[in-house]
């Protein structure tokens, strides 16, 4: 048993923690296997700037120009 099971309740917001990061870290792992050069951590930023600026060029039609 390791340390955060012994404290129970004190180390839940610790355990949410390490939970979200092998997550993080399987997601990551999926957009490797698939190709993609992105990061987990870098969606709530796109997503936000999809919603605020909907019609903007991406980079990839940028890089075509």
């Amino acid at each position: 048993m390791d340390t955060i099971d012994k404290l129970g309740e004190l180390a839940f917001a610790s355990r949410l923690k390490r939970l979200s990061e092998r997550m993080l870290n399987d997601v990551n792992q999926i957009y490797d296997y698939h190709g993609f050069d992105f990061k987990s951590t870098w969606f709530p930023i796109v997503q936000l700037l999809d919603e605020i600026y909907p019609n903007m060029i991406g980079i990839t039609e940028i890089a075509r120009e």
